[in-house]
């Protein structure tokens, strides 16, 4: 049979290539069109929280696809009655109700809307270096551009810097609708807060009469407990979930609490069928690995082990280590991308941090074999990095001479104070 082929090839717009084909994954690793094999510390961008080809993922799918892939919108389904179960492990207890979009970035656009329906106040506040993603009301968050047209109102935004709750008190006042905050900023390069700091936070908007979203897109299952809110008592009027709770198949969750259900003006939305079966599969099976004590325990231990040794490098290069559980920011004086072709040259795929940085997002099955050979890797193209040293004569001090030791070859030699 002959081949049909297009006269012509469309080209993709927006999308940068680091020119490695990649063709299956497995586990913590991938391959490329030549076989070749390497650890991946992105995670697909952070989404495959349990790594490539999970089996349980996988069987999950697998199963749906012979019962149905797809339902009338409207109807009901044993599995999204198991998701919500799953979910009621990780959403705190003061959030009651969830609507399921198709991303993060929706489920943080989504939670914007139900904001502007529940206050009539006309200002949120974001904070600096965010990414709440891709959505309308993501970029216009990370970016401080005013909204428009939000459950038919425009808000205001204002920015304050991450980490400075003199700067939001400053700024948090009876204008203010709500505060949107992630507990790790992991885009920026994961920017850990002072400890206290989103409880903190949760107080300030109390005081203030302003809701609390916390955007958990990046964060959900990585840092040891569910919730990183939840694991410093705060209880957010609203939660953003994403795609690595669906081990990164198109899934987010908006989750809020019984007063912002009854206020706001929302009773169906466009993302109402957003979690068709497969992704539902995926979502409930992904859960309830994560959740499992044996992962979470070895998660914990092979996250602490990568920092411990990399703080443990102690070379000069390094200005600073930032992270999380297996979230993990190593700022050098390196040139970040040259860094990152070295790691790829390894076999080692990381992912962009800033001009000197690379960012880890390990998945949750990372090894501890795996973890050395990150920090081994990392290590060997430091030193490599550095220039050779010029060999120099050198003269004996005049209190020191060299002697051959009796006994020893001739070559080994030691000085030896006169």
């Amino acid at each position: 049979m002959t081949a049909l082929l297009p006269d012509r090839w469309l080209n993709e717009l927006s999308r940068a290539s680091r020119d490695v084909r990649l063709v299956r994954g497995d586990g913590a690793y991938v391959w490329d069109d030549e076989d070749r094999q390497y650890l991946d510390l992105t995670s697909s961008g952070g989404v495959a929280l349990l790594g490539h080809n999970h089996p349980r993922v996988n069987e999950a799918i697998a199963g749906q696809l012979t019962a149905f892939s797809g339902v009338p919108p409207g109807f009901d389904y044993d599995l999204r009655e198991e998701l919500l179960e799953a979910l009621s492990f990780i959403i705190p207890v003061p959030l009651t109700h969830v609507s399921f979009t198709a991303s993060g970035s929706a489920a943080v656009d989504l939670a914007i809307t139900w904001v502007a329906s529940a206050s009539d106040r006309p200002r949120l506040i974001a904070m600096q270096r965010s990414d709440h993603g891709s959505g309308i009301a993501g970029r216009s968050l990370s970016a401080g551009r005013r909204l428009g047209d939000v459950a038919g109102r425009s808000l205001e935004v204002v920015r304050v810097p991450f980490d400075d709750l003199d700067a939001l008190s400053a700024h948090l006042d009876e204008r203010v609708a709500a505060v949107i905050v992630e507990p790790v900023q992991v885009e920026a390069g994961v920017r850990v807060p002072a400890e206290g700091y989103l409880a903190s936070v949760a107080e300030l908007c109390r005081s203030a009469g302003a809701l609390l979203v916390v955007d958990e897109v990046r964060t959900a299952l990585r840092m040891g407990p569910a919730l990183a809110s939840a694991a410093q008592g705060v209880g957010p009027d609203i939660v953003c979930l994403g795609s690595s709770l669906a081990d990164g198949m198109p899934f987010g969750v908006t989750a809020v609490g019984p007063s912002i259900s009854r206020r706001a003006r929302v009773t169906r939305h466009d993302h109402e069928e957003a979690c068709p079966p497969l992704v539902c599969a995926a979502a409930n099976a992904t859960i309830r690995t994560a959740l499992g004590p044996t992962l979470r325990t070895l998660a914990a231990l092979t996250s602490e082990r990568l920092q411990l040794r990399l703080r443990a490098l102690r070379l000069g290069e390094i200005r600073e280590i930032r992270g999380s559980g297996a979230m993990v920011a190593v700022e050098t004086s390196l040139n970040g991308p040259a860094l990152l072709r070295r790691l790829e040259e390894r076999g080692i795929l990381a992912l962009p941090g800033g001009t000197g940085s690379v960012r880890i997002l390990a998945p949750l099955i990372l090894e501890r074999r795996e973890a050395d050979t990150i920090v081994e890797t990392l290590a060997a193209i430091i030193l490599a990095s550095r220039p050779p040293r010029r060999r120099t004569m050198s003269t004996p001090a005049a209190d020191e001479v060299e002697v051959v030791l009796p006994g020893t070859p001739i070559r080994r030699h030691a000085k030896v104070a006169l």
